[in-house]
C-alpha cells in the first residue's frame, strides 16, 4: 500500500511538470475496463490531430500505462491522497471520463473552473445506469443514442451539452468485423454466451441453464463481469459443477472480440451485452423473464428504459416455466435471420455507427478550445461523408 502511495505521488509530480498545453486535455480512468471506452477518442487526438493529452489512471493494470505514444502523456495516479491532490488543484481546460466520477471518486478542482465531460458508455438507458448526484458536475455528456439524449434533456440542467456521439464498444465490434470478416467464421462449434448482469441469474435459473446446454453438447462460455455480486463464489460453484466438461468455460476478464465472435447467440436477464451483441453481430439473443432489479431512479423521467422497449426486437423473452426447452430454443435462435431487421434496429437507436471515435475527437478538441461541440461534430461527419462520396 505504501509502495503504491509513493509510485502515484512520484507520477503526480511527473504529471505536474509536464507542458501546460501537453495537459489541457486530461483522460481520467478508474478502472482498466475505461480504456476501451476512452481509446478511441484518445488515439485520434493524437494521431488524427496531433493533440496532446493527458491520461491519469487508477489501475496499474490499465493498458494505457504500456503505450508509448507522440502526444500520449500516461501517469498512475493511485486511488489515495496524491489522486485527490492532482484533481483538487488540476488546472486543464477539459477532463473527460467514461464513468461518473467526478465529485464522488474524483474532487472539482478548486483552482481553476475545468470542463467536466462524461462518456456514457453503455448503451442502456441513463435511468439504469446513473443518479442524479452523480450526473451533476458534468457540463456536457456524450450520448450513444437518442434515448439517452432525451433522458439527460429530461434529468440535467438546461446549459448541459447533450454531445451525440455513439457507441465505442458497438463500434469496435462493428469494426472488426470489417476488418477481420474471417474471424467471425472462424467458429463453427455451436456456442453459447451466458452473460447475466445480476447474481440472482444464478439463483432463479442459471446453473439449470447451464446444465442443460451442456447435456445438449452445446459449448457454454459464462461470463461474469467484473461488478458481479459474489463473482468469485459463483465462478467456484460453476466450476465445481461443470468443470470437468470440455464445452464448459468462465470468463471474469473483459469481453473479448473471440468470446463475441465465438458466440452464436447469448442469454442474459438484464445485461449491455445483449445490445452490444444483438446490434453488433446483428444476431438475436434470450433475455430469461427474470424481475428487473430496482435501479437508481434519477430525477423525474416517464421515458420507458430502451433495454425494456426493445427486448422483442433484439430476440425473445423466455419464461422460467420454459427453461428446460432452453436448448431448443438456443439452436432455433442460431439458425434466425434476423441480420437485416437488427442493422436497421440499430441505425434507429445509435448515433452514427461506425465513426464514434473519428468524430468524438473533433468535440473534444472544441470543448478543449471553448468552441461549439456539437457542430464539430456534424462538421466532422459531413466532413467524413464528403471524403467517402470522393473515394466512391
Amino acid at each position: 500500500m505504501f509502495a503504491d502511495e509513493v509510485r502515484a505521488a512520484r507520477s503526480v509530480r511527473a504529471f505536474e511538470r509536464i507542458a501546460v498545453d501537453d495537459r489541457l486535455v486530461v483522460f481520467f480512468s478508474e478502472s482498466k475496463e475505461d480504456w476501451g471506452d476512452l481509446s478511441p477518442l484518445v488515439s485520434r487526438l493524437i494521431l488524427a490531430q496531433n493533440r496532446s493529452v493527458a491520461y491519469l489512471t487508477s489501475d496499474p493494470e490499465d493498458p494505457a500505462l504500456s503505450r508509448i505514444t507522440k502526444n500520449l502523456h500516461v501517469f498512475y495516479v493511485g486511488r489515495g491522497r496524491a489522486r485527490q491532490s492532482v484533481f483538487k488543484k488540476l488546472d486543464a481546460n477539459l477532463v473527460v471520463v467514461a464513468r461518473p466520477v467526478v465529485g464522488s471518486i474524483i474532487p472539482v478542482s478548486s483552482v481553476t473552473t475545468v470542463h467536466y465531460s462524461l462518456i456514457l458508455s453503455t448503451l442502456q438507458s441513463v435511468t439504469t445506469t446513473h443518479s442524479a448526484e452523480e450526473l451533476a458536475p458534468y457540463q456536457s455528456v456524450f450520448c450513444s443514442g437518442p434515448h439517452q439524449a432525451a433522458e439527460i434533456r429530461d434529468l440535467m440542467h438546461p446549459d448541459t451539452k447533450i454531445l451525440q456521439l455513439g457507441n465505442g464498444r458497438l463500434d469496435a465490434i462493428l469494426e472488426r468485423r470489417r476488418r477481420v470478416p474471417e474471424e467471425v467464421l472462424a467458429f463453427k462449434t455451436a456456442s453459447v454466451l451466458v452473460a447475466p448482469q445480476e447474481a440472482s441469474f444464478f439463483k432463479n435459473a442459471g446453473y439449470s441453464i447451464v446444465e442443460r446446454l451442456l447435456r445438449d453438447n452445446l459449448k457454454v462460455v459464462v461470463h461474469l463481469h467484473p461488478g458481479l455480486t459474489k463473482r468469485a463464489r459463483i465462478a467456484k460453484k460453476l466450476e465445481r459443477k461443470f468443470g470437468s466438461s470440455p464445452n464448459f468455460s468462465v470468463n471474469t476478464s473483459l469481453p473479448s472480440f473471440s468470446l463475441i465472435f465465438m458466440s452464436q447467440t447469448v442469454i442474459t436477464d438484464w445485461s449491455d451485452i445483449a445490445l452490444q451483441y444483438s446490434l453488433g453481430m446483428e444476431r438475436p439473443v434470450i433475455f430469461i423473464d427474470l424481475p428487473r432489479p430496482d435501479r437508481r431512479a434519477v430525477g423525474s423521467t416517464n421515458r420507458r428504459p430502451l433495454e425494456v422497449a426493445l427486448r422483442p426486437q433484439l430476440g425473445q423473452v423466455v419464461a422460467r416455466d420454459r427453461i428446460s426447452q432452453i436448448a431448443k430454443i438456443c439452436r432455433a435462435t442460431m439458425n434466425d435471420s434476423s441480420q437485416e431487421a437488427l442493422a436497421e434496429l440499430r441505425r434507429r437507436v445509435v448515433f452514427n455507427s461506425n465513426i464514434s471515435g473519428a468524430i468524438g475527437s473533433a468535440a473534444v478538441e472544441a470543448l478543449t478550445l471553448r468552441h461549439d461541440p456539437q457542430a464539430a461534430l456534424d462538421r466532422a461527419i459531413r466532413d467524413l461523408k464528403s471524403k467517402d462520396s470522393g473515394a466512391a
